[in-house]
């Protein structure tokens, strides 16, 4: 009896759960990861998320600015309104053509060349600006997968940071 009573406290001692503590150094590495990388030269004008905020697919993260971009918007919309007010003022032209002139038909022949000739600058500018504010578009960059933002001091390191095209943010 005194050995059964042994092996049963032996027993009862080994299945007793001990606390057991491993320390070790790591990396907290995530199963997807992606960069976000700068769209076009320029500087952050908006950081819209937080260190460690979750975020799904689409949803805004930062808001780039690009100075020349936006001047080359304004250069096109400016020769896009010249090239209309020109259109509108030869056709005001033909308008006021004497048609008993005898080179009244030639004149207006000339001017309606012009015309078609402007409505196809205007027709390209038009084509231009949209690119162009396509491109001002994409500077609002945009998470690509859901998950959290992994980043430290995420509003002192990118708020009024310069960057050029391809630089990579955070993750």
């Amino acid at each position: 009896p005194l050995a059964l009573v042994g092996l049963l406290l032996m027993t009862w001692i080994l299945l007793l759960p001990h606390p057991m503590t491993i320390e070790a150094e790591g990396a907290f590495e995530p199963v997807v990861a992606r960069s976000i990388y700068a769209a076009d030269d320029g500087f952050v004008a908006e950081v819209l998320v937080e260190d460690g905020k979750a975020v799904e697919a689409e949803d805004p993260l930062v808001r780039l600015r690009s100075p020349a971009l936006e001047l080359r918007i304004e250069q096109a919309t400016g020769e896009l309104q010249a090239v209309v007010e020109e259109a509108n003022g030869i056709r005001i032209a033909i308008n006021q053509l004497d048609s008993e002139a005898a080179e009244a038909l030639s004149n207006q022949s000339r001017l309606a060349s012009c015309i078609i000739e402007w409505d196809t600058k205007r027709e390209y500018l038009q084509r231009q600006l949209d690119m162009l504010q396509s491109q001002q578009a994409s500077l609002l960059l945009r998470s690509p997968i859901a998950g959290t933002v992994v980043a430290k001091d995420l509003q002192r390191q990118l708020s009024g940071r310069p960057v050029r095209r391809g630089d990579a943010l955070f993750s």
